[in-house]
């Protein structure tokens, strides 16, 4: 069982993109286009620049501003995040897995179980945020639907190359089959992680237009704060969450049959966020 003092320990100070997607695709060809760790760090960066441009700031912050901020933070942050370096190395073996076949299978699997942990940490940190707020309980409900999700979906991506990696051991002196089931992966992959990927970005605008209209000073930012209503505009709000609740029924009610893929399992939330959700419930909340 994993203690609240741990979670709590191991919640974000920060919330950025990061692309995941990387290590999803199997691409079959002999040469490499992965990015290295540096690329990737660079690519991060810039995406998450040109996200900050979709978030409404208050007067107290300035677009350049943050940007400074990020430019620097993002590679700090970044070069202390295991699950960021664990992708760059699984996405060199996706990137030619007929020759990185072992070395995929050997990593994907670890990556999956660093991910599903990262997701319940998740979800403790922003019911944190909402117990030290007034935020509306719908913010709360849609958060955590939307973490359950992506959860589920890692989980259904695991149990799906599981048995593909069977598949492809057999294969793997004939090229043609072994491109078969490689295409047929990509298929169905492509698909959910587009989905994920979309509830991943909103949900990183919605904490990020919720803290940044929190803070007076960049030094306020992604730290422990009251989170006040009357420094929101609730349609601004109100438009993130119904993103948020869209994008996660996108991924809910995917016609899993159109791609030969079973529905998503439901995913367990560990020992220790349950614990946090029920006393959450006990004190009145949901």
């Amino acid at each position: 069982m994993e203690a609240i003092t741990d979670i709590v320990d191991a919640s974000p100070t920060r919330i950025v993109r990061r692309d995941l997607s990387l290590v999803s695709g199997f691409n079959c060809e002999v040469v490499e286009t992965f990015k290295d760790y540096k690329a990737a760090i660079s690519e991060t960066v810039r995406y998450n620049l040109e996200l900050l441009e979709e978030i409404p700031l208050p007067k107290s912050l300035s677009l350049d501003g943050l940007k400074e901020f990020f430019r620097k933070d993002i590679p700090s942050q970044l070069s202390k995040d295991t699950i960021f370096e664990k992708t760059v190395e699984v996405s060199k073996y996706a990137s030619n897995i007929s020759q990185y076949l072992g070395s995929y299978f050997r990593e994907i699997f670890v990556l999956n179980r660093k991910l599903m942990g990262e997701m319940d940490k998740g979800l403790f940190h922003f019911s944190k945020i909402f117990l030290n707020s007034d935020l509306p309980i719908s913010f709360l409900r849609t958060v955590e639907r939307s973490i359950l999700a992506h959860k589920d979906y890692v989980a259904f991506f695991d149990k799906e190359i599981r048995k593909e990696h069977r598949d492809l051991i057999i294969y793997r002196s004939n090229r043609r089959k072994f491109d078969k089931v490689c295409d047929a992966h990509n298929k169905w992959a492509a698909l959910l992680e587009e989905k994920s990927e979309r509830i991943d970005c909103e949900r990183t605008k919605l904490f990020w237009y919720i803290d940044f209209n929190n803070s007076n000073c960049i030094d306020e930012i992604f730290a422990d704060k009251f989170i006040k209503m009357e420094l929101l505009d609730k349609e601004v709000l109100g438009k993130y969450l119904e993103n948020l609740q869209k994008f996660t029924t996108d991924l809910e009610e995917l016609n899993y049959p159109r791609v030969s893929v079973e529905p998503l399992p439901a995913t367990k939330v560990s020992d220790g966020a349950k614990a946090i959700l029920s006393l959450m419930k006990l004190g009145g909340v949901g």
